[in-house]
């Protein structure tokens, strides 16, 4: 029994030390009172004595620390990053962590400190500088003002939730200790992009700001500048300064992507995806105007404060439907007499959907091959010949098993409805209906028997189809 009241032991050693998982989420918590508390594995020489150097350097009045990894992106799960920020060819190496607490039920705002590789093999501290969130969402390097030298652009998470970038960097010749944070915005979406097409990198971010009534919501563009030194004595300082900006729509509940693109003309666009709730989804349509040098938002109603050309009622995003590298834009609109057939509240109308291009004259062209489908949801949508929309209308009504919908299709004759020709129906199969024998799979019925009903309303094209092709 000897090694179970040793087990024991141990067991509650952990807990009074706080090894059994009392840090904060996504952290590794150090503490000086023992070395058994150890931190990953280390990846090799370079990491374990880039570690030693950060925890023997820790002011003796407040030793604790969390090791913060990134949580997304290429650099997921580590703490501990290796980078030439000097453009010496040697790898600097910067450790992100948290000051440590009693309880951990804090969320203390996280830090990096920047080190260099001594010749005798040794890591020297050269900055700490501070974070802007608890944790760390993604960390990428990117060249912005083509000094072949790489800043830092860290995307932190606060403990509310709320999404801040901070950009880090320094003025070009300029030595490690004078590297700072040279912006700190918060976003929604963010990406490094050429906006204006002279072949450098902007920061391009979305920012829906709530924390204001009336919502706003912006689209801005970025550039990083070097400012001149104001004295003699002084050194440049670098900076940033809006290369573009363009009022969105603000009535959303997210924007969810990001999609840059480039016209056959050479022109720059950005369709950014925005999900409305139950009032659908639309897509912003950003453009940079090379003569007058300024980004606009191509279908944005300034009175209106929105954009109604993109909508659509499923929240279908944005994608390259037909494999040309340009991504394509959903758009929904109501079949006629569709509103006419809600009875109840398991009812809703159906809407037609439509991809459609941007073209270089700036206009919304539907695709030939990608016109005319009825979506159940995002993926599985039914494609139905030009002639035959034309000549039905349907409904949609909700099944009692969870995903189930049936799309009732009724002849039209342009102002009433009238037989019930087919039905369509998505969601676990049952035994009344011949299908696939798969779940969740499209499955077609016509509502009558007769043979010639095929022929006469010309569905030989209806097509079945789940995104996936199948």
């Amino acid at each position: 029994m000897s090694w179970k009241r040793a087990l024991a032991g141990f067991l509650l050693f952990c807990v009074l030390t706080g090894l059994t998982g009392c840090a904060a989420q996504n952290s590794i918590l150090f503490r000086p009172v023992d070395d058994l508390i150890r931190p990953p594995r280390p990846q090799g020489a370079d990491t374990a004595a880039l570690l030693n150097a950060f925890r023997s350097g820790r002011p003796k009045e407040s030793p604790s620390f969390l090791l913060q990894p990134v949580l997304t992106g290429d650099y997921q799960g580590s703490s501990l990053l290796f980078h030439d920020l000097d453009g010496d060819g040697n790898p600097e190496g910067i450790v992100l962590f948290q000051e440590g607490s009693s309880t951990l039920s804090e969320h203390p705002m996280g830090q990096l400190s920047v080190f260099s590789k001594e010749k005798d093999g040794g890591w020297r501290l050269r900055q700490t500088l501070p974070g802007s969130g608890s944790d760390v969402l993604s960390v990428r390097f990117v060249d912005l003002n083509k000094s072949g030298v790489q800043e830092l652009l860290i995307c932190w998470r606060q403990a509310a939730g709320r999404t801040l970038f901070a950009l880090y960097g320094r003025a070009p010749g300029q030595p490690l200790e004078d590297t700072q944070r040279i912006a700190n915005y918060y976003y929604s979406q963010l990406d490094c992009l050429d906006v204006d097409g002279d072949g450098q990198l902007e920061i391009f971010y979305v920012w829906l700001d709530d924390t204001q009534q009336p919502v706003q919501a912006i689209a801005r563009a970025l550039r990083l500048v070097t400012r001149e030194a104001a004295t003699k004595k002084a050194v440049p300082q670098p900076g940033v300064d809006i290369l573009g900006e363009v009022r969105l729509n603000a009535s959303v509940a997210e924007y969810t992507s990001l999609h840059p693109c480039q016209l056959p003309n050479g022109a720059h666009c950005f369709l950014l995806d925005a999900d409305k709730g139950a009032g659908g989804m639309i897509t912003e349509i950003l453009l940079w105007d090379a003569e007058n040098s300024q980004l606009t938002n191509l279908f944005f109603d300034p009175e209106q404060q929105t954009n109604t050309a993109t909508w659509r009622k499923k929240a279908i995003p944005v994608r390259d439907i037909d494999g040309d590298s340009l991504p394509e834009i959903p758009i929904q609109s109501q079949l006629p007499g569709s509103g006419a057939l809600v009875k109840s509240q398991l009812q809703e109308p159906v809407y037609l959907t439509r991809w459609c291009r941007l073209t270089d004259d700036l206009t919304l062209a539907p695709l030939a091959d990608y016109d005319c489908r009825l979506y159940f949801n995002a993926t599985q949508w039914v494609r139905l010949p030009q002639a035959l929309a034309e000549r039905i209308t349907a409904v949609a009504e909700t099944q009692a098993k969870p995903g189930e919908v049936v799309i009732h299709c009724y002849a039209w004759d342009g102002q009433t409805a009238g037989e019930e020709l087919f039905w369509i129906k998505t969601g676990p199969a049952d035994g009344n209906v011949q299908n696939t024998g798969q779940a969740n799979r499209l499955m077609l019925q016509f509502s009558r028997t007769d043979a010639g009903l095929k022929q006469n309303l010309d569905l030989r094209f209806l097509a079945v189809f789940e995104e996936d092709g199948t």
